[in-house]
């Protein structure tokens, strides 16, 4: 299990450094709401975003407010939006629509979740009724074991598949790779250094959901500011 202790030392920094990051904020990739420049229509993104095999979110790790495209066969089919500095919502277009959103929420006020939870999202529709949330915990109940992200439905019942302590994969529970995330930074020395891009590769489509696989956006954005701030 990570140290309680060093988890919290590491939210610190990275909310001092976000807030140094507001200061100095660059031009991003865009900023406020709404889509990111997609030319589709809602059921059209959402079905070009559920049908990809692979999705590219270009980002910016300087950006505050982000409005990032997100991309199936090099068009874009809808946006990540990031919003709010200590209650952070992420919000994913479909087309030319708001789809569903993410939020912080404190793991209180979330049904059915383990006993130790760390961090936790939850997911909502545009008109606020939950759709699922996803708890940080440990593999066994006892607070032993690696830290593992679960996925529940709105009603709190646990799904079969989970994410590693960084939620950037996905897998069943037999251990097989469903959902993958990497990303690559722009070279070391160009203005558009903090710029990278994100790529959700997808081996099963059908088992895991949408705003799941999506949640690994989250994860990797952490792991990019993570680095950036022990870099620096």
């Amino acid at each position: 299990m990570k140290n309680f202790k060093n988890k919290h030392q590491f939210y610190f920094v990275q909310l001092v450094a976000c807030a140094a990051a507001a200061v100095l904020c660059l031009s991003g990739c865009g900023s406020g709401s709404g889509s990111a420049g997609s030319d589709l229509s809602a059921d059209d993104g959402k079905t070009a975003i559920m049908n990809a095999s692979t999705l590219v979110i270009n980002g910016d790790n300087n950006a505050i407010n982000d409005n990032c495209p997100i991309l199936a066969d090099d068009r874009t089919v809808g946006s990540w939006i990031e919003s709010g500095f200590v209650d952070t919502k992420w919000t994913v277009s479909a087309g030319s629509d708001e789809w569903f959103y993410f939020t912080d929420e404190a793991s209180d006020n979330l049904p059915n979740k383990r006993e130790l939870v760390f961090r936790s999202y939850t997911i909502y529709d545009m008109s606020d009724q939950r759709m699922g949330y996803l708890c940080e915990s440990t593999a066994n109940a006892d607070g032993t074991g690696d830290d593992r992200f679960y996925f529940y439905d709105a009603d709190g019942n646990e799904k079969e598949y989970y994410a590693d302590g960084d939620l950037t994969a996905i897998y069943d529970a037999n251990g097989t790779l469903l959902v993958s995330s990497h990303y690559a930074m722009a070279p070391m020395g160009l203005s558009d250094a903090q710029k990278y891009d994100l790529t959700i590769q997808v081996s099963n489509n059908e088992q895991v959901d949408i705003w799941d696989e999506l949640s690994l956006i989250i994860g990797q954005q952490t792991v990019i500011r993570r680095k950036e701030t022990r870099d620096n």
